[in-house]
């Protein structure tokens, strides 16, 4: 039970860090992609949070 709260937890982790670098080398756009990782960032804490509380065993 343990092991599938951490495999759904995990699926709601925000983007890597390392999408700024990979959207910076491809479009040169870094202020959006550090964007969107705060943005997913807050979103994914608000989320993994909910789910952690509503699933069973926690």
């Amino acid at each position: 039970m343990r092991i599938r709260e951490i495999i759904v937890l995990g699926s709601f982790a925000p983007i890597t860090i390392f999408s700024t670098k990979f959207t910076d080398s491809l479009t040169g756009n870094a202020k959006l992609a550090s964007f969107s990782l705060t943005v997913t960032a807050i979103i994914s804490l608000v989320v993994m949070t909910a789910l952690h509380a509503l699933l069973p065993g926690a």
